[in-house]
Formats: C-alpha cells, structure tokens, sequence
C-alpha cells in the first residue's frame, strides 16, 4: 500500500534475531512510512549510529543475504559476476562500508563511487539492486533499523547515478530517495 506522500514499508515486522521469512518473494503488505523515517529526511544531519539497536552482526547478515540473492538474479547478477572475483574479499568490504555507513566505525577504507562509474549500468540496474535490498532488509531488520538501511541505500542510488549522468555530460535528478 502506498501512502499519499507516496511512501511505502513492510507492515510486517522481522526480530532482531534474524528474519521471519525466509522466501526471496515476500508475502509481506505494504504500508506507509512514519512521518519520522521519510525519504526526504537526511540522515547525515544527525551523528552517531543510525539506530541505537543496530549491531553488526545485523549488518553482516544483511549483506550476506543480499548478495547471495544478487548473485542468483538474472538482471544484476551477471553484473556482479563479471566484476567480483573475490565474493569473500568483495562481501567483507561492503559489510565494512555499511557498518560505516550506519554506525560511523570508518572501516571502510575504499572508494565506491569508481566501480560503479566504470560498469555497464542503467537505471533498471539500480532499481533491481534496491527492490532486492529493500526486500532483504526487511526481512533481516527490524522495521526501524530496515527503514534506516533502505533511506542510505536510496539516497546511495541516487548519487551513483547522478555521478553516471555527470561522466555523460548528463544531467539527472534523483529518482529513488524520493519515491
């Protein structure tokens, strides 16, 4: 269900041990989103962790799930496939960039923009990769902590590509933290 800002969440919640469902296709109904987690809100403005329940293990949890499941999709999977070669090293460095994202830890010692301006990516790429991560998010997380995962990871969307658009001589507006 979509609300009339056009927000949406799942209305079922997950536990903090793990998720409640294991299945990739998620029975779960969608809701609207508190007033207090929208898109809109930027997370930067506020310092510390973004959730005070979030730990790592979560976070590993979470980017193991995903990208066991990217790997498997036919859309963004041959992507990840021509350009990881190292899954462990690969799966190690994007857990450290979102518990840095997330809790501030600065592990996370790369640069993530370069990849990703060098692979043959379009918009549809981008979508997948957020339909698949909003999903696993949910499923992982709690309902809070998931919502505060899913606000970074659209608004890390949006910059990839924005910056895409730019190296073409391009312009382009965000598409996903405001959806």
């Amino acid at each position: 269900m979509t609300s009339a800002d056009g927000n949406m969440k799942l209305d079922k919640a997950c536990d903090a041990d793990g998720p409640t469902h294991s299945g990739l296709h998620s029975p779960y109904r969608m809701q609207s989103l508190p007033d207090r987690a929208t898109m809109t809100d930027n997370p930067l403005l506020y310092p510390g962790a973004a959730h005070p329940d979030l730990r790592e293990p979560m976070i590993a949890e979470l980017v193991r799930t995903f990208y066991a499941r990217a790997r498997e999709d036919k859309l963004i999977g041959p992507v990840f496939a021509a350009a990881v070669e190292d899954w462990d090293h690969h799966i190690g460095k994007i857990t450290d960039f979102w518990s840095g994202v997330m809790l501030r830890t600065g592990r996370y010692d790369g640069r993530p923009m370069r990849p990703h301006l060098i692979l043959p990516l379009e918009g549809k790429h981008f979508d997948r990769w957020l339909d698949l991560f909003e999903i696993t998010a949910h499923e992982v997380c709690p309902p809070d902590i998931a919502q505060a995962f899913i606000i970074r990871a659209r608004r890390i969307a949006d910059s990839f590509e924005m910056a895409r658009a730019s190296q073409r001589g391009e312009f382009a507006a965000p598409r996903h933290s405001l959806r």
